[in-house]
């Protein structure tokens, strides 16, 4: 079956509802500016060794009764079964595997997804939990022999004892009261209820990191447990708390919704962990206009092995973000779909960031330099296969406040469009080495800079400052060619401190202005660029800028075109060069200049002929209005990072 077909499946005959997109076939800070801050205080986490590439977070430890580290062979889609994250096919519709076939077949007195928790979803192939790797990267879990299991359904009393779907409380007030505090427990909400302002507070923890706490979900319904909240839906409160798992929760903070009577803009409506604490799960969640803040506290062990994964971060903002007379925005009022700082451990995977940081609907949500999708800081931080779209200024900030304040951070396989900045790693401060360790491998940028949320006329792929040890290789730049975005480049090494840089074949395809640009400094050293491909086939563009010496760099087996001057492919400090010219000033061996473009196979693909290709519409929100919708209980593969990644390298294909 087709995606189209499978989407109508899934969302029409199954749901009863209609497609969000017409389908023929269906009838800154952001410029790394030294004096930004984010008025946040606590202590640095601790160190903790750097993760290779795709790496698990955190220590490693399982998540759930027989699920897997997120480590390799553990991320979404590495399984088995259905096509998630391009890697197969539907998996069938429910009823072709254990989960959907009526049948207790682990007979353990549950049955299908409706109601084992062994089940991801309707495609599960069998109700046993599994491994992640087995459960096509999502976490799944039995319960335990002494597990209390609270349902709560709309419908239920809160005078009744919970055990059964049919002795469901109400409120989830009822269901904390009778859960445990240090066990593995379960609450469970009735999937395509609603709930208001009902919130957990505090919390708990669960047990241990392979018998967490669960609030998950029930029922046949494929629609998620809906919980529209004015006020923090957990808040730690700077407490510790630890092994609890969030599952398929739909969090809404209505008062922040400007479609909604009761909108006001005002409150917080969060997930708030800020406190202490580890293994922490967020999985197939749909956060709206919510954002999760996840900070250390003063004198506390660092989060560490936090996870989130599979979910939707979209619309997160807060008013106040304009200051009239100033085009950078409030730098006291900070909006992000993501905050952390002070982190050990963290996973961000497969997930869905879109539109976090401003709203165009709010006369006071101004888009500025200040707001972005994710704002990071820790060690150890792993993020890879998002797709990030639409930030207010950048995409994924890094920030580091001192020397090696930031290790070991992976930046794998995300596909990243529109916004303004791509990855900001550098800016905040002046120190040297601030991020240690890091690595930016296998992204695809594409149309950064196009609709200028912020109206600066800027479109950056990567930004480098003050960094030791970091691999940049095997991404791809594209598309940087909006109309008036003058200040556009792929990638950037400014002055400050930059030691064992390794950029490493790229592509940087038509990228108005310039392709990589370096600014030299007595801090540089050891730096290497080879094997790059620096292509621009109709914007006049310099391909490279380095405003100072050489001797930090070696360059080699890069090869070059560009529809510029022959005299103007280049810029060093003697100004405009061609390709003789910049070898003999940059000491390059190998240098290859094209006499024309590479025949690539089809290099004008977007994220909207990828959409167009899927029969799902022609534009980025068409592709997006069904991307939102994504869950664990129906999740295509189709719709994710990798699928898209690959979708585009192959028009780059010789």
């Amino acid at each position: 079956m087709t995606l189209v077909g499978r989407l109508h499946m899934g969302r029409v005959a199954w749901l009863g509802i209609a497609l969000a997109v017409g389908v023929s076939t269906l009838a800154s800070c952001g410029t790394g500016s030294s004096d930004e801050d984010d008025g946040t205080s606590g202590a640095p986490g601790s160190g903790g060794s750097s993760s290779g590439s795709g790496a698990a977070s955190g220590s490693g430890a399982a998540t759930g009764s027989g699920a897997s580290s997120s480590g390799d062979g553990g991320g979404i889609g590495s399984g088995v079964g259905g096509g998630l994250l391009g890697q197969g096919g539907s998996g069938g519709e429910p009823g072709d595997g254990e989960c959907g076939d009526g049948i207790d077949n682990d007979e353990d007195g549950h049955v299908d997804y409706a109601f084992d928790p062994g089940c991801y979803g309707p495609w599960d192939g069998t109700e046993a939990a599994g491994t992640r790797a087995e459960e096509n990267g999502f976490t799944t879990f039995e319960f335990g022999d002494d597990s209390v299991v609270v349902y709560v359904s709309a419908e239920g009393d809160d005078g009744e004892d919970g055990a059964t779907p049919e002795t469901a409380v109400q409120t989830l007030g009822r269901a904390t009261e009778i859960v445990r505090d240090g066990e593995h427990d379960f609450i469970l909400l009735r999937r395509g209820d609603t709930w208001r302002d009902e919130t957990l507070g505090e919390f708990y923890s669960g047990r241990d990191a392979t018998h967490p706490m669960v609030i998950g979900s029930y029922g046949e319904s494929l629609e998620l447990p809906r919980l529209e909240v004015a006020d923090n839906f957990i808040d730690h409160n700077g407490d510790e708390k630890s092994f609890v798992a969030l599952l398929d929760l739909h969090l809404i903070a209505y008062r922040m919704d400007p479609e909604n009577p009761e909108f006001d803009g005002e409150g917080e409506s969060n997930l708030r962990y800020v406190g202490s604490g580890a293994n922490l799960l967020i999985e197939g969640c749909h956060l709206e206009y919510v954002d999760f803040t996840l900070q250390t506290s003063e004198g506390s062990e660092p989060y560490s092995g936090v996870e989130l994964r599979a979910s939707i971060i979209e619309k997160a903002y807060r008013q106040n973000t304009c200051l009239p007379g100033d085009p950078n925005g409030n730098s006291d009022v900070i909006s992000v779909g993501m905050f952390a700082r002070h982190v050990s451990g963290l996973l961000i995977e497969g997930n869905l960031f879109d539109h976090n940081g401003w709203n165009e609907e709010v006369e006071s949500a101004c888009a500025t330099i200040y707001d972005h999708n994710a704002y990071l800081n820790g060690h150890d931080i792993v993020i890879r296969d998002n797709v990030f779209a639409r930030a207010s200024s950048i995409h994924v900030k890094m920030k580091a406040d001192g020397p090696g304040d930031v290790s070991g951070t992976r930046i794998a396989g995300n596909y990243f469009v529109e916004g303004e900045i791509g990855v900001s790693i550098g800016g905040n401060a002046d120190d040297p080495d601030r991020f240690v360790d890091s690595e930016i491998t296998g992204n695809v940028f594409s149309d950064i800079g196009r609709t200028r949320p912020t109206t600066r006329t800027l479109a950056w792929g990567v930004e480098v400052i003050d960094n030791d040890g970091l691999l940049i290789q095997g991404n791809h730049f594209l598309n940087q060619w909006a109309a008036d975005v003058t200040n556009s480049y792929g990638l950037s090494l400014a002055d400050g401190s930059a030691r064992n840089v390794t950029i490493l074949d790229n592509l940087f395809y038509r990228l108005q202005n310039r392709g990589l640009v370096v600014h030299p400094s007595a801090l540089h050293e050891n730096i290497d660029v080879s094997a790059n491909s620096f292509i621009d086939p109709d914007q006049g563009s310099r391909l490279i800028i380095q405003d100072g010496p050489f001797a930090a760099y070696t360059y080699a087996d890069n090869r070059y075109f560009s529809s510029a001057n022959e005299g103007a492919w280049f810029d060093t400090e003697g100004g405009n060069v061609g390709v003789d010219e910049w070898v003999s000033a940059s000491g390059e061996t190998g240098a290859e200049q094209l006499a024309s473009p590479p025949d690539f196979s089809d290099p004008d693909r977007t994220i909207e002929s990828y959409a167009e290709s899927l029969q799902i519409g022609s534009s980025l929100e068409d592709y997006l209005s069904q991307a939102r919708l994504q869950t664990r209980l129906r999740y295509y593969g189709e719709l994710t990072a990798p699928a898209i990644n690959a979708y585009i390298r192959a028009g780059f294909e010789e």
